[in-house]
């Protein structure tokens, strides 16, 4: 182990490095940490880069910059931000406030208090949000959930995709059932059966498989391929 630069940095893994900064621990195997203050890299392989109180605690982890990060899934990476946890496997958690991805290959990548839970789900940003469906989505707004498999949330305020391929585009307390179901916008729209659709107004309900309402009031629509301009 080696400790090239900085004040009272210590290397004690096997082979660990540290190359600058203050108060850094590289205690893993192969463990390097390259700046920053009171930094630990502790898991073999595991590095960190810069920031302050940063934490790389499983094998082949990563932290890069930021405030109070930590990766603690294998191979999992965080750069930036402050509190940001990547906890599953090659998950990243980069930027913002309080994000995190906790499944395998999940990302949260900004915004304030998101988690990505899902296998291979993400959040871009935004507050409050989460994927809870495998391979869901949500792109931004506040306490939206993709819960249905390969769903997506574009923005709005909560709005839940939980059907499969679902999507919610937009608006407040929408929510989108059915399999490849769609809200584009509006408010407490749901489009219940399987490719339903609602566009826009508030209160409606595509119940039947097919079914489309462009906008208005409280309108239900309970015919399969039925239409409400």
């Amino acid at each position: 182990s080696s400790v090239t630069g900085g004040i009272e940095n210590t290397a004690t893994g096997a082979q660990a490095s540290v190359t600058g900064g203050h108060l850094n621990q590289a205690t893993g195997e192969f463990a390097a940490i390259s700046g920053g203050k009171e930094n630990l890299a502790s898991a073999g392989d595991a590095s960190v880069s810069g920031g302050d109180a940063n934490d790389a605690s499983a094998s082949f982890s990563s932290v890069s910059g930021g405030f109070e990060d930590l990766a603690s899934g294998e191979a999992a990476w965080s750069a930036g931000g402050k509190g940001n946890v990547a906890e599953g496997a090659i998950s990243s958690a980069s930027g913002g406030y309080a994000n995190k991805s906790t499944s395998s290959y999940s990302t949260a990548s900004g915004g304030t208090g998101n988690e990505a839970s899902a296998a291979y789900s993400s959040v871009s940003g935004g507050a409050d949000n989460h994927t809870t469906g495998e391979a869901s989505a949500v792109a931004g707004g506040l306490f939206n959930y993709a819960s249905g498999l390969e769903a997506w949330v574009g923005g709005g305020y909560d709005n839940n995709a939980s059907g499969e391929q679902a999507a919610v585009s937009g608006g407040g307390a929408n929510k989108a059932n059915g399999k490849e179901a769609s809200v584009s916008g509006g408010y407490t729209n749901t489009a219940e059966g399987e490719n339903a659709n609602v566009s826009g107004g508030g209160y409606n309900l595509a119940k039947a498989d097919y079914s489309s309402i462009l906008g208005g009031q409280s309108i239900t629509e309970e015919e399969e391929f039925g239409f409400y301009p």
